[in-house]
């Protein structure tokens, strides 16, 4: 690790290792071609990617639970996985670095693959993105084993982080379902904001907090006060909105805490899975019962730790410690 990214806050993590926390969403297999670009294709106007390396990781929720194992949590999820080898891979990678899958419910629909394709000459750009996916809405016979999955690992929990793709996990049953268990709970959505209310904390981007405002017919107002209209309305303890290269905004009943993003421009090597890493901190964080921006700093720490590695990836690898 480069001498000149933010250390790991080794105290509070110490302090919050081994916390129990449930992750339920949505899991996904990521797969990486690295390699140069050395040519455009004859038959058509598109880059020719001379691979050099293939990796597969966990991606969507399935990164948010590597990420809390990383950061020492023992983590359980409820989610659901394709009878297929894409489904295998995944639950291997995920078993290999301590995550609990007894939650795990097999599903007819296939499990969601990501490739993405990034050429490492001149500077990791990602080229091309092919998703397989399903977002239809769950069955209702998987939707009931889903909640059978989460009572009573609910019980267990110290806290729950919701990782909300779009694939059906998360319908309004399971979410009233976490609300009723008084359970802490962090969520972040690729929905509509305003069916996530009463969570410890929300976690959307900048976009999605402007969609929000101009969707309830909000008027022309700074950022600042379109957020914590979010927060209050929503009945939110936290709203953490992620900014990408310009870092975290934390809103509370204290006010506003900004964190610039820590990693400096030129060690950015890449923002996939970043976002999972904030909410898998925050997630940590409240089951630990830390203070706002204790959290936000120890989320803001660790993602600036994964956008220096290529790809999807989990902060402070062993190899660093």
């Amino acid at each position: 690790m480069d001498s000149t990214l933010p250390q790991r806050p080794g105290e509070l993590l110490g302090r919050l290792r081994g916390l129990p926390v449930l992750v339920v969403g949505d899991l996904c297999l990521d797969e990486y071609r690295h390699g140069p670009v050395r040519a455009i294709a004859q038959e058509a106007p598109v880059a020719c990617l001379d691979e050099a390396e293939r990796v597969r990781v966990p991606g969507q929720a399935a990164n948010v639970a590597a990420n809390l194992a990383a950061l020492g949590a023992r983590v359980n999820v409820v989610a659901l996985l394709g009878a297929d080898e894409a489904g295998g891979r995944l639950r291997g990678l995920l078993e290999a670095v301590g995550v609990n899958l007894d939650g795990v419910q097999e599903s007819s629909r296939p499990t969601t693959e990501k490739l993405k394709l990034v050429a490492t000459e001149p500077d990791g750009q990602h080229v091309y993105h092919c998703y397989r996916e399903s977002r239809e809405p769950l069955e209702l016979a998987e939707e009931a084993r889903l909640l059978r999955s989460i009572e009573g690992l609910l019980r267990e929990c110290a806290a729950v982080v919701i990782s909300d793709y779009g694939n059906g996990v998360v319908g309004d049953v399971l979410l009233e379902l976490i609300r009723s268990s008084k359970k802490p709970w962090v969520a972040d959505t690729r929905n509509d904001l305003g069916g996530f209310h009463g969570a410890g904390c929300l976690k959307p981007n900048r976009r999605e907090v402007e969609l929000w405002w101009r969707d309830r017919g909000g008027g022309e107002v700074d950022f600042a006060e379109k957020a914590e209209s979010c927060r209050r309305e929503l009945g939110l303890g936290w709203l953490c909105v992620s900014r990408g290269s310009r870092g975290l905004e934390l809103y509370h009943a204290g006010g506003r805490v900004r964190l610039p993003a820590l990693c400096p421009p030129h060690l950015v090597s890449d923002f996939t899975g970043a976002g999972d890493t904030v909410s898998a901190a925050l997630g940590l964080a409240l089951a630990g019962g830390c203070r706002p921006e204790e959290a936000a700093r120890l989320a803001s720490l660790a993602a600036a730790d994964v956008v220096a590695r290529p790809g999807t990836s989990t902060p402070w690898p062993e190899d660093d410690a």
